[in-house]
C-alpha cells in the first residue's frame, strides 16, 4: 500500500506501483509529495512536468506520456506558450542542481505522477 499511495517508490522499475519479494530498493518519498498534502494535480501541473520531460529526454517520451503529452498540447493549446517556458524554467533551475540531487527530484516527481496520472 505504501508504494501504490507514492509514499515511498522504487528506483529501478519506475511503471509498477507494487512491493517486490525480491532484493529491489525503495526511496521514501519527501513528504512534499505524499498524498496527504491533498495537493490536486492540474493538467497544466502534468504538462509542465510532461514538457519538462520532453526537453530533458530530447522528445523520447514514454509511449503512454507521448499520448499524455499530445492530448495536453491540443487542449491547452491557449496557454502551451507558457506551460513550455515554465518547463524550460525548472529544467535550467533542476541543471543547476549538482547530479545526485537532481536525480533524486526527478525520481520522486516521477513516482508522483505514477501515482496520480498512472499509465
Amino acid at each position: 500500500m505504501l508504494v501504490a499511495y507514492g509514499y515511498i517508490y522504487p528506483l529501478k522499475n519506475h511503471n509498477k506501483l507494487v512491493m517486490c519479494n525480491d532484493s529491489s530498493l525503495y526511496r521514501f518519498q519527501t513528504p512534499y509529495f505524499w498524498p496527504t498534502q491533498k495537493w490536486v494535480p492540474e493538467d497544466s501541473d502534468y504538462a509542465i512536468y510532461l514538457a519538462k520531460r520532453n526537453i530533458r529526454k530530447k522528445g523520447q517520451l514514454e509511449p503512454y506520456e507521448q499520448t499524455h503529452y499530445n492530448h495536453l498540447h491540443e487542449w491547452l493549446n491557449h496557454k502551451w506558450e507558457f506551460i513550455v517556458m515554465q518547463a524550460t524554467e525548472q529544467y535550467k533551475a533542476g541543471r543547476d542542481r549538482n547530479k545526485p540531487d537532481r536525480v533524486v527530484f526527478d525520481c520522486q516527481e516521477r513516482a508522483y505522477w505514477m501515482v496520480n496520472r498512472p499509465p
